[in-house]
């Protein structure tokens, strides 16, 4: 099994303000042919609200 990962911090430029948005995510390679995946995500700004947004995905690489 090999097991990776990803995180995101940032700030993001609007015309109407700015917004705040983080993500981490990860992935484990369960078999040289299957993949999992994960993701979380929240934004937030002037006028804007992503609420906690969950990703979850399976790959086959065959």
């Amino acid at each position: 099994m090999e097991a990776g990962h990803k995180a995101g911090l940032g700030v993001l430029s609007r015309s109407s303000g700015a917004a705040f948005s983080v993500a981490a995510g990860g992935s484990l390679l369960v078999s040289a042919q299957q993949k999992l995946m994960v993701e979380a995500h929240y934004a937030n700004g002037h006028e804007i609200e992503q609420p906690l947004a969950l990703t979850l995905g399976y790959r086959y690489l065959g």
